[in-house]
C-alpha cells in the first residue's frame, strides 16, 4: 500500500505508517498489514495499493501490533462523512476488474490496467483524484504488470468505521511499499516516519543500501506470541523458526522511487539464558573472577555437619 489518494478532488499527505509483513518463503506468500496516518481536509478517503498478484483481502485484529511491540520490547530488555461503492465500469478495454469486495468498512476493487492514462480515467470516474505525479506512479507498476486495489471508505447512516485489512498475495520477493507519489509527500519537517515488523524464518533485512531504514531488534517468537499472532492475523500457520525483526525509518515518506525488497540475512536468534548464581573468587594475580559458580552443595553439606555436631554436643551435655 504505497499510495494514499483522497476522493472528491482532495489530495492527502502521508504522515506516519506502521506495517506488519509475514513472509512465507516456502509458498512465496506475503501477508501485508498497514496502519497509516494521513493529513487531509477531505470528508471521505480512498487509496490505491499495488501488488504483484491478486490479493486476498481479510479484516484482522489491530492487537497484532501490540503483540509484536510487546515481544520486541521484552526481548530488547531481556473523518469521513460520505462515500459510496465505486463504479467498476471500465473505459474501453484498458481496465480489467478482477474483484469487488466489501472488507473492514471499505469497498475494495482489484484491477489491472494496460496504460496509466486509462487507469487515470477510471480513477476519475470512480471519484479518485489523479494528477501527473500519480499517473507517473501508476505507470511504474503497470510496466511491471502489477495489480491495483482501490479502497474507498463505506458509510452507513452517515457513519464510517474501518478496520485493519490484511492483503495476502504471491510474490517472488517480499517487499514493503516505499514508493509514494510526489503529490502525497508532506514537508520534511512533518514526516512522522515508518515502523515495520517483519516476521519470517530467521532474520530478514532490506536489499541494497538504505542508511535511514534501521533494524532496532530481532527476536524469536515465543509460543504464546505465535498463538496470539496467528489468531489476530487470521493465519493458519507462521513460518518455521519465526522471528520478528523491527525496523524504523524517520525519513519516510522520502521520495524513494522504488519499494523495499528483503532477503534473509541471519538465522533465528535465541533468548538470552538466565545468569547462573555465582560468587567472586580470587585469581592468581589477586584480581576477582566473578564467573566462578557458587559451591552451593558443599556449603549446604558443611552447614548440616556443623548443626549436627552442635546438637550432638548439647545432647551429651
Amino acid at each position: 500500500m504505497a499510495c494514499c489518494i483522497v476522493t472528491h478532488a482532495e489530495l492527502a499527505k502521508m504522515m506516519k505508517q506502521e506495517n506488519i509483513i509475514v513472509w512465507e518463503p516456502d509458498t512465496k506468500t506475503e501477508h501485508f498489514i498497514r496502519n497509516a496516518k494521513f493529513a487531509t481536509r477531505a470528508t471521505d478517503l480512498g487509496f490505491v495499493a499495488p501488488t504483484p498478484s491478486v490479493p486476498k483481502l481479510e479484516e484482522v485484529d489491530a492487537k497484532a501490533f501490540t503483540t509484536l511491540e510487546s515481544l520486541v520490547e521484552d526481548f530488547h530488555v531481556a473523518g469521513m462523512n460520505k462515500s459510496a461503492a465505486m463504479d467498476t465500469e471500465t473505459p474501453a478495454s484498458k481496465i480489467d476488474v478482477i474483484q469487488n469486495v466489501e472488507v473492514a468498512g471499505y469497498n475494495a476493487v482489484t484491477l489491472r490496467a494496460s496504460d496509466a492514462k486509462g487507469l487515470a480515467e477510471w480513477m476519475k470516474q470512480s471519484g479518485f483524484v489523479s494528477t501527473p505525479a500519480i499517473q507517473s506512479w501508476t505507470d511504474f507498476y503497470i510496466q511491471k504488470g502489477w495489480y491495483f486495489t482501490a479502497f474507498k471508505v463505506n458509510v452507513t447512516d452517515g457513519r464510517a468505521e474501518t478496520g485493519l485489512v490484511k492483503m495476502s498475495f504471491k510474490t517472488e520477493r517480499p517487499f514493503n511499499p516505499y514508493f509514494v507519489p510526489a503529490d502525497n509527500l508532506p514537508a520534511a519537517d512533518q514526516r512522522e516516519g515508518l515502523a515495520l515488523y517483519f516476521v519470517s524464518t530467521g532474520i530478514y533485512s532490506p536489499e541494497g543500501d538504505h542508511a535511514s531504514f534501521k533494524m532496532s531488534v530481532a527476536a524469536p517468537l515465543r509460543p504464546e506470541d505465535s498463538t496470539d499472532l496467528k489468531s489476530q492475523l487470521r493465519l493458519a500457520n507462521l513460518p518455521k523458526d519465526a522471528t520478528v525483526a523491527a525496523f524504523t525509518d524517520s525519513t519516510f515518506p522520502n521520495g524513494a522511487q522504488d519499494d523495499l525488497y528483503f532477503e534473509q540475512s541471519g538465522p533465528k536468534p535465541e533468548w538470552p539464558k538466565a545468569p547462573s548464581v555465582g560468587i567472586a573468587s580470587e585469581n592468581a594475580d589477586g584480581s576477582e573472577n566473578p564467573s566462578e559458580p557458587f559451591p552451593i552443595i558443599p556449603v549446604v553439606a558443611a552447614v548440616l555437619v556443623v548443626l549436627g555436631g552442635v546438637l550432638l554436643w548439647r545432647n551429651r551435655k
